[in-house]
C-alpha cells in the first residue's frame, strides 16, 4: 500500500503563503490533527497546532508564514518527513500562532559629550508577525508602581535580531533580552515596563 494516497487524501485545508510582501493563494494543502491542544505547554487555547501534508502538498521552504482559510496566521516551527520504500509519504509540521505584526527596531545609542546617555538612534529592519507569550512579571526595587513583565516571541531565522534591538507590537515597546536559535527560528526573550494594576 502506497501510504502517501492517504496523507495526500486527508490533506484538505488549504494555506496561503506569505511571500514578504503579499499572501500567495494555495501554496499547500494539509490536515490539521485534532489532538494537538495538549502540545501547548504554557499558553491557553490551539496557539500551536501540528498539521500534515503529503507528497506534493508540503508547505514550500521559502515561507516561514502561512493563513489557514479562517485567516489565522502561522509561523512554521518545524519540519519532519516520514519515508517508508515508496519515498516520503508524510511530512509533519509545527505550527505556532502568530496573531500580531511586529517592527524590528535596532537601537544606536550615543553619549553625551559629559559621559550620560545621550541621543539615541532607531531604524527599521524588519516587519514580521510573532506571537507574544508573558511569562514573568516583577515588581521594580526602586518604583512600586512599576512591574518589569518578561515575554517570549518566535520570529523567523532570517530577521536580524540582537539584544541591541527593540520589538515594537501594538505601540508597545519590548526589549530584547535574548535570542535562542531554534530549528527554523528564534526564540525572542524581551522585557517590557509596565504599570501595577491598582
Amino acid at each position: 500500500m502506497n501510504l502517501s494516497q492517504a496523507t495526500n487524501y486527508f490533506s484538505q485545508v488549504s494555506l496561503d503563503g506569505w511571500d514578504g510582501s503579499g499572501w500567495l493563494p494555495s501554496v499547500a494543502r494539509v490536515d490539521f490533527q485534532t489532538y494537538d491542544r495538549f502540545i501547548s505547554a504554557r499558553t491557553f487555547g490551539q496557539n500551536t497546532r501540528t498539521a500534515i501534508a503529503g507528497p506534493g502538498n508540503e508547505i514550500p521552504d521559502q515561507f516561514d508564514y502561512v493563513r489557514t482559510p479562517d485567516q489565522k496566521v502561522y509561523f512554521v516551527l518545524s519540519a519532519n518527513s516520514d519515508i517508508d520504500r515508496f519515498g516520503v509519504y508524510n511530512t509533519t509540521y509545527m505550527l505556532k500562532e502568530a496573531p500580531f505584526s511586529a517592527s524590528v527596531l535596532k537601537i544606536t545609542a550615543y553619549d553625551a559629550p559629559s559621559g550620560l546617555p545621550g541621543t539615541r538612534q532607531e531604524t527599521s529592519v524588519a516587519d514580521v508577525f510573532c506571537d507574544l507569550e508573558r511569562f514573568t512579571s516583577e515588581a521594580s526595587s526602586e518604583l512600586d508602581l512599576v512591574r518589569y513583565q518578561g515575554f517570549i516571541s518566535i520570529l523567523p531565522a532570517t530577521v536580524p535580531i540582537d539584544t541591541d534591538h527593540e520589538l515594537q507590537i501594538n505601540g508597545r515597546r519590548y526589549e530584547v533580552r535574548e535570542v535562542n536559535p531554534l530549528l527554523r527560528g528564534l526564540e525572542v526573550r524581551s522585557m517590557a515596563r509596565g504599570i501595577a494594576p491598582p
